[in-house]
């Protein structure tokens, strides 16, 4: 399910648990609206847009996305996970 920060500058994907994200959800999230883009589903671009943000918010020093987040709080895993990494790669 995709959800925005209360101020509307980022969008997650939730994982199991209402209140977390992790990095392969932003992937597949990214992934999916490039492949739902369309004339007539302008919708995509934003939240697009929206998930990369959260992504470079949660990004460690090597510019890759720690894994594991507490909604739009804090980091729960400091670790990068290379499928997630790579499928952001390809969305852009």
């Amino acid at each position: 399910m995709y959800k925005e920060s209360s101020d509307g500058k980022y969008g997650r994907i939730r994982y199991d648990n209402e209140a977390e994200t992790v990095s392969e959800g932003i992937g597949y999230g990214m992934l999916i609206y490039v492949y739902m883009a369309n004339e007539t589903n302008t919708q995509c671009q934003d939240k697009f847009d929206k998930l990369y943000a959260y992504y470079k918010k949660w990004s460690n020093g090597n510019g890759l996305m720690n894994w594991y987040i507490n909604g739009f709080e804090s980091v729960k895993d400091y670790n990068a996970a290379t499928d997630a990494d790579l499928d952001v790669a390809l969305a852009l």
